[in-house]
């Protein structure tokens, strides 16, 4: 009986052993490019980041599985001009395949908002909803700066559903909502949902996303922190689905808000802050 006990505790501490001995190694866009950066330092000086992109990656913004593009562009002889793949894997970061002559360079510069603060402006903007109505999605997301106008930087951040792929645009500098797929327009939420403003603290504007189940008359009020309102965002009749809205509060002094959302019977309010 003894010996029967001690060989089951034995077998699980090997499978504890196993289960801690390798695991994936998942981090941010940021966290990632700095190995990235490292690795350019010794193949090529020059070479300047121009994106990235990960499969798989999770609500917190972090992935183990990681892809970098950095381009050389040689301004004497063009045709040696050359684009740098690499691979960044569990924590580990690797040369893949070095391209040949570019056509166009496009640089993403600081600063930009890293694969955490993307993801939870697109889990704000209704990737939330998605992945509660669809838990067999999966997630993919990409960094990237256009080379003609208007030469911003953006987070593309895709949920691979069953029937469907719905996308979300991000500004990468200002975190603010691009365009958000069409397909979202049929996406209908399960519940009224009033998410987390971004950023916050903020200064001077943020940005505040909703979701409604069905049509109705749709309020969003901004109040100080005495209870006096302040301001009305949005008084009109929505379609269900989701939204967002942006306060802009220049011409107010710093101190915490409040902001109230009521549609139907659902009352939901949220607290912010003002930092100057």
């Amino acid at each position: 009986m003894k010996q029967n006990v001690f060989i089951a505790i034995t077998f699980l501490f090997v499978i504890t052993i196993i289960d801690v001995s390798s695991p994936q190694e998942r981090m941010s866009a940021k966290q990632i490019k700095t190995l990235g950066d490292s690795l350019m330092s010794t193949l090529s000086p020059s070479g300047l980041f121009s994106g990235m992109k990960c499969s798989n990656i999770d609500t917190v913004g972090k992935s183990a599985l990681w892809n970098l593009d950095y381009q050389f562009f040689d301004t004497v002889t063009p045709r040696n001009s050359k684009t740098y793949y690499l691979n960044g894997e569990n924590g580990k970061i690797s040369l893949d395949s070095i391209g040949s002559f570019i056509t166009g360079l496009s640089v993403v510069r600081e600063p930009w908002v890293d694969s955490d603060s993307a993801m939870k402006i697109a889990e704000g903007l209704g990737g939330a909803l998605i992945r509660k109505q669809y838990p067999s999605c999966y997630t993919n997301a990409w960094l990237y700066g256009w080379s003609f106008p208007p030469f911003y930087l953006e987070w593309k951040i895709e949920y691979v559903c069953p029937d469907s792929v719905r996308t979300f645009r991000i500004n990468a500098v200002t975190g603010n909502s691009i365009v958000t797929d069409v397909e979202l327009n049929e996406f209908v939420p399960q519940a009224a949902t009033l998410f987390p403003n971004y950023p916050n603290p903020f200064n001077p504007s943020t940005v505040i996303n909703y979701s409604v189940p069905k049509q109705g008359n749709v309020t969003i009020i901004v109040y100080d922190a005495l209870g006096r309102e302040v301001r009305t965002l949005i008084n009109e009749e929505k379609a269900a689905g989701s939204y967002t809205t942006e306060f802009n509060a220049a011409n107010l002094s710093s101190g915490i808000y409040y902001y109230q959302i009521r549609a139907d019977e659902f009352i939901q309010t949220k607290k912010m802050v003002l930092l100057r």
